[in-house]
């Protein structure tokens, strides 16, 4: 089944260097957390970045939506 759910991240932000997760010990670097929405709400998104979590290996996803748009 086909969906039309995008990650969001991908469409603002398409710097393929992110990552959400890190392993010092494998020095390896990936993405395994995403945000998918639907295409058509992508322009209620204002901002999505990748932070610092508590956790040392992993990021966190921020995402802000505004829900009173008018479009």
């Amino acid at each position: 089944m086909e969906t039309n759910n995008i990650d969001i991240l991908r469409k603002k932000k398409p710097d393929p260097k992110l990552f959400t997760y890190e392993s010092k010990l494998l020095k390896m670097k990936s993405r395994i957390d995403y945000i998918l929405i639907a295409n058509s709400m992508s322009h209620l998104v204002s901002h999505v970045n990748i932070g610092i979590s508590i956790a040392p290996d992993h990021r966190v996803v921020r995402l802000n939506v505004n829900l009173t748009s008018n479009k």
